[in-house]
């Protein structure tokens, strides 16, 4: 038995040294490829964890035609500039209050939500714009810290970096500063008035009509084709 356990890719079981029978596994997700390590962690409340290194050859994903760009906020998690929403499952309010016991599900469930979410716009996307935002900068607001933790902002970015990278996709990274909620996707022009966060729809002087987080999504869509060309 190599490396202190056997496993069986069929069965999708393992079986460490020195055990008579296969674990019983409950797989967060299945993969291909042989595993080289394995960590079994205990948590105080008694459950095992077991995290599997695989060296597995990453074969590229075919070229699409289509094109997204990504607008990340509190209220939906994420905002394509196709109109496709991803809501936020604002995890740290549904565990609030057995969030002692159940930290390790929380962090699970975050990871597998965000693991999901990049997959899908990885999948179905050749290049996914999205704004460089600067997370640490904006936990400073008090107000905000709480709900910016749990939409897990910045492993969402690195997530699609890597995931990018992997598959062939092209990520094209909107600066901070560009004015994709305020500047009308129609026209170009900049709203008038006095900015906040306040303002959800807004009407532009050529008359149309946009909800804030789409809006950006589709300014944040044409300028990531922009610099990506």
């Amino acid at each position: 038995m190599s490396n202190g356990f056997k496993w069986d890719a069929d069965k999708q079981s393992l079986l460490l040294a020195k055990m008579k029978q296969p674990l019983k596994i409950k797989w967060s997700r299945y993969f291909t490829g042989k595993p080289s390590s394995l960590t079994v962690s205990k948590t105080k409340s008694g459950k095992y964890f077991v995290s599997i290194l695989v060296k597995e050859a990453i074969k590229q994903l075919p070229i699409v035609n289509k094109t997204v760009g990504v607008d990340v906020g509190i209220k939906d998690l994420a905002i394509c500039s196709d109109g496709v929403k991803f809501n936020n499952p604002r995890l740290t309010n549904r565990y609030a209050k057995k969030l002692a016991k159940a930290s390790r599900k929380l962090a699970n469930s975050r990871r597998d939500f965000t693991h999901k979410m990049t997959s899908t716009l990885i999948n179905e996307n050749q290049v996914i714009g999205i704004e460089s935002l600067k997370v640490k900068n904006m936990v400073k607001n008090r107000k905000l810290a709480k709900h910016l933790h749990d939409a897990n902002f910045g492993e969402i970015a690195r997530q699609l970096e890597y995931k990018a990278d992997w598959y062939g996709r092209k990520l094209s990274a909107i600066s901070q500063w560009f004015p994709s909620s305020k500047m009308c996707s129609e026209c170009g022009a900049l709203y008038a008035g006095q900015w906040s966060l306040a303002i959800r729809t807004w009407t532009c002087a050529c008359g149309a009509v946009h909800d804030r987080d789409h809006n950006a999504a589709i300014n944040i869509h044409k300028e990531g084709l922009r610099l990506a060309a």
